[in-house]
């Protein structure tokens, strides 16, 4: 059991902005229905605390399946952050 993945990400900052790309796709690796997708995210920070936010699609056999999430870390100290 199990799926042969390939993925391709790439990433960069841009006034600020840390923006991240990926695009996957999937088969298993016995065969069947392959699916793929991609994510783009988003993160900014601002003194201690850093903004986040991801969308992600992917097809499933003909069923796509979307989703969005955001987030904020809050770096408390040197080893201490909060995630949310």
């Amino acid at each position: 059991k199990g799926y042969d993945i390939l993925r391709a990400t790439v990433g960069t900052k841009v006034a600020g902005i840390k923006l991240g790309a990926m695009y996957q796709t999937q088969e298993p690796a016995a065969g069947g229905e392959d699916s793929d997708g991609f994510l783009v995210s988003a993160a900014y920070a601002i003194d201690k605390t850093v903004l986040k936010a991801q969308y992600q699609t992917m097809d499933f056999a003909g069923n796509d399946r979307n989703a969005m999430t955001a987030g904020v870390d809050y770096k408390f100290n040197k080893s201490t952050k909060l995630f949310g």
